[in-house]
């Protein structure tokens, strides 16, 4: 995990204001305060506008003083003059209310900002959105425009521009929008944004850490019976989780075909000495297995003779190297019957939920942990703000969401995006989950794909770009999540996709 550099307070150099020091009195609006943050104050989503990672992109960083974090905005040198940049919102954008009120700075209709950045040949417009649109498009008033001059790589600068009272209704302000004009690459950071009331002049300062939690990285691996019977295999696997500060393995049990109701654990020593290894490294062994047919109900026992078999492998050798826990990839929507009918879709889900209640149980009872993967969406909604997936139980009907997240102790959330941040970004998608993960005390991972190939959906990966662009995200994703109630860590799927993407550098 990597922390936020601390650095000494300074006073930052002040452009477009030349009015006396802001009384004690004056009301300030915090809107972002980027490296305590990770939503705005309102609960909007920061994020881009034209955002392509071969044109335009954006991460966290540590940067500059007095700030210790800042959101960098960063124009390629192939990105269009004009139609591209970021928007900070000014309302709550996850609430389903459509009448989720706007921003009213009527009591301080300044806006202040911290930036430093180098422009290059672009400008940066500074702009305010009228409403709830957040493109490009959006209906705005332009408050002011940034000049490369105006802006330093190593200097905080503090800005200030007053909301024109005739052009803007200062009660119903939806967002901050900033959009680069001009051509070649270029780039900004913003520490923070706020309202400060008119004539105020204010120092940056230095905003104190946010809460921190300690963060766990874990990686799928798949073809186990590949790594397991070659000793260099092993060690490069390891020397891998080394690199990478990997913590927990979603690893591939290996096992025989299961046939006249037996089931087998294949490389039993080799397993034992995998996970004795793994143990003394201090990473966790997931015994992961999963396939949308175990849902079915005559797959149950298989999955339950799999758990047996664990059961005893794990007592018939040392702790250190037993399975710390049970992971299951079981994927429900990918049966026929998901997109059938309703009918068979309820069906396939409470199939499911009663698999998982029945593994928990099994899975503790044997003295290890369970838990599953799931897809970001199952808490979609519908027109009236009603949960589209539900269980049938004798208490009535619950959120599929809630009813799978009461039954594990972890989840890997296939939040399968290709930026960090902003609407319907990796942590975007994981908002629901985290709070759910809080209230009832599960492990819940924010997990990213690097696979690639015809059976990987567009705009779901990370493997089809650079390596490069890839590792700023999961930066991004190491500086936010730990100041993220509910979240234990990130998964990363998976291990050969991930060594792949590194290996294509050279």
């Amino acid at each position: 995990m990597r922390k936020a550099s601390s650095f000494s307070l300074a006073v930052a150099a002040t452009l477009l204001a030349a009015c006396p020091a802001a009384r004690a009195a004056d009301p300030v609006i915090d809107v972002i305060d980027f490296d305590t943050a990770t939503q705005t104050a309102q609960g909007g989503q920061y994020g881009l506008v034209g955002a392509r990672p071969d044109r335009l992109q954006d991460r966290l960083v540590t940067i500059g003083e007095p700030a210790s974090g800042a959101w960098r905005i960063e124009a390629l040198a192939g990105a269009p003059a004009e139609g591209i940049g970021g928007i900070v919102p000014l309302y709550d954008t996850t609430a389903r209310d459509t009448d989720v009120p706007l921003a009213d700075v009527s009591s301080a209709p300044v806006l202040e900002i911290a930036a430093l950045g180098q422009l290059g040949e672009r400008r940066l417009n500074v702009e305010l959105v009228s409403g709830r649109a957040s493109g490009g498009e959006a209906p705005g008033v332009r408050l002011g425009t940034i000049e490369p001059d105006q802006l330093a790589a190593g200097r905080w600068a503090t800005m200030h521009w007053e909301v024109p009272a005739n052009a803007v209704d200062r009660t119903k302000v939806g967002a901050v929008r900033f959009m680069f004009e001009g051509n070649g690459p270029a780039w900004v950071a913003l520490a923070r944004i706020r309202f400060v009331s008119e004539g105020a002049e204010t120092p940056m300062g230095l905003s104190p850490p946010a809460p921190q939690q300690p963060i766990r990285q874990a990686m799928w691996v798949w073809r186990t019976t590949k790594i397991l019977p070659e000793p260099a295999e092993v060690d490069q696997l390891f020397a891998f989780c080394k690199e990478h500060a990997i913590t927990d393995l979603f690893w591939q049990v290996p096992y025989n075909k299961y046939k006249d109701r037996k089931m087998e654990l294949l490389l039993v020593d080799e397993q034992r000495a995998f996970n004795i290894r793994a143990t003394g490294a201090g990473i966790r062994v997931h015994a992961l297995d999963g396939g949308p047919e175990f849902i079915l109900p005559e797959n149950h026992e298989r999955v339950f003779k799999l758990v047996e078999a664990l059961d005893a492998f794990n007592r018939e050798g040392p702790a250190e190297g037993r399975y710390f826990a049970v992971h299951m990839d079981n994927e429900p929507y990918v049966l026929k019957g998901w997109k059938s009918s309703d009918a068979e879709r309820q069906q396939i889900i409470q199939n499911y939920i009663e698999l998982n209640r029945a593994l928990r149980r099994q899975v503790n009872e044997a003295g290890m942990q369970y838990g599953v993967d799931i897809p970001f969406w199952w808490d979609k909604v519908d027109a009236s703000g009603k949960r589209v997936y539900n269980v049938q139980t004798d208490k009535g009907e619950v959120p599929l969401l809630e009813a799978t997240m009461e039954l594990v102790q972890n989840a890997g959330i296939m939040s399968y995006r290709v930026r960090s941040l902003g609407r319907n970004g990796v942590i975007d998608c994981c908002l629901t989950e985290f709070a759910l993960g809080k209230r009832l005390g599960v492990d819940v991972f924010a997990s990213v794909e690097l696979g690639t190939g015809p059976r990987v959906e567009t705009g779901i990966t990370f493997g089809v770009y650079p390596a490069e662009y890839f590792l700023t995200q999961l930066d991004t994703l190491h500086r936010v999540l730990p100041k993220q109630a509910g979240c234990a860590g990130i998964a990363i799927h998976a291990y050969y996709s991930f060594q792949e993407l590194l290996e294509a550098r050279s």
